[in-house]
């Protein structure tokens, strides 16, 4: 049986960064073993999901959502 594991993403605009919060949010998620990412565009999920183990397959459904919202 394959071994779960969170993904977490937390998507921000341009020049934005992590509240405190957030920050603390996705430490824990690391430190148990999750993936915690934060993006500022589908561009940059696409390329921080090509390192992931799998990751590949979900990039295109990133591509479908983007293009769905515009």
């Amino acid at each position: 049986m394959a071994r779960a594991r969170i993904l977490c993403v937390e998507t921000k605009r341009p020049g934005q960064s992590l509240t405190p919060y957030q920050h603390a949010f996705l430490d824990v998620v690391r430190s148990h073993g999750g993936i915690a990412l934060v993006v500022h565009s589908v561009a940059e999920l696409e390329q921080a999901l090509a390192g992931v183990p799998g990751g590949h397959a979900c990039c295109s459904g990133a591509r479908r959502a983007a293009r769905h919202r515009r």
